[in-house]
């Protein structure tokens, strides 16, 4: 095609794009504040089923749950039985085979205020700590003296933390990451950010 011709020719398709576009949105009525709302679609599904916990104990506040790619077993975060760690000596982190059956469980005593995680398939876990600092916040006695809050790197085979991104502003009011996920080996690690209200990426030195 000559260069005349194809300039000729674009404002055409982009028009073409633009009422392909439009009608797809149309189609699949996104985008539509009078779209209908979706609650009668079919629900494939089981009725609900709690999973277990050590001990009997009682879940409180869970705030993450991932599955690494290609994998069927799942972790899962309880905030000790309540809605924060400080104080508690229990594990927070839930590892479960495809089947439910609570396999593992680690993180004692390492956050303040588990929120999000994320497992690799290298059996690498990302866990953001949104609370860990030295005073209360918010009302919640979140003290957890000598830590700062951010997101802990380690291995979900011996428990060990390994690395530590920190909160850019470990003292102010609300936290950072609160959502976590990673790529390539942990070698970019990605976080959602509710108090700066921002989508942040970290990449390894």
């Amino acid at each position: 095609m000559h260069a005349r011709t194809f300039w000729t020719l674009f404002p055409l398709l982009g028009t073409a794009l633009a009422i392909w576009t439009a009608q797809s949105i149309a189609q699949h009525g996104n985008g539509n504040p009078d779209m209908a709302p979706t609650n009668d679609l079919p629900n494939p599904f089981s009725d609900r089923v709690v999973m277990p916990l050590p001990d009997g104990r009682s879940w409180g506040s869970t705030a993450g749950v991932d599955a690494a790619r290609g994998r069927d077993d799942i972790w899962a975060i309880d905030r000790c039985g309540s809605n924060g760690c400080v104080g508690s000596h229990v594990d927070p982190l839930m590892h479960y085979d495809a089947n439910g059956n609570l396999i593992g469980q680690m993180g004692a005593d390492l956050f303040a205020f588990p929120h999000g995680i994320h497992v690799d398939a290298d059996d690498r876990l990302f866990v953001a700590d949104s609370e860990s600092r030295g005073g209360a916040d918010n009302g919640m006695d979140l003290a957890h003296p000598g830590w700062q809050r951010g997101i802990r790197i380690g291995s979900a085979r011996d428990g060990i933390v390994r690395y530590f991104i920190p909160d850019p502003d470990p003292a102010g009011g609300s936290s950072a990451a609160e959502g976590v996920a990673a790529v390539r080996g942990g070698a970019v690690v990605y976080g959602a950010e509710v108090g700066p209200r921002a989508f942040v990426r970290y990449d390894r030195r």
